[in-house]
């Protein structure tokens, strides 16, 4: 990787307009290979199912309490907390 690139970001989406083609695999699969590159990683899930986010946590984060509760400020606070 040159110099000029190391310091810009990487922006990949996935799109597809058709359910079941893989886009949360594909996304989940990108995110934890860039992690393990040690690159800092930014998954954003749109899908207000949230497949993505919950694939990405640990068991730990995933606790009822998160399923249940809406996705406030709090929410992202304590996973904030959880993964630092």
């Amino acid at each position: 990787m040159s110099e000029e690139a190391k310091g810009n970001p990487i922006v990949v989406s996935i799109i597809n307009l058709k359910g079941g083609v893989g886009k949360t695999t594909v996304a989940a699969l990108l995110a934890r290979y860039a992690a393990r590159m040690n690159l800092n990683v930014l998954a954003v899930d749109l899908d207000p199912q949230a497949n993505l986010s919950q694939a990405l946590m640990t068991e730990t984060i995933t606790s009822s309490s998160w399923r249940t509760e809406t996705l406030s400020c709090g929410a992202f606070q304590r996973l904030s907390a959880a993964i630092s």
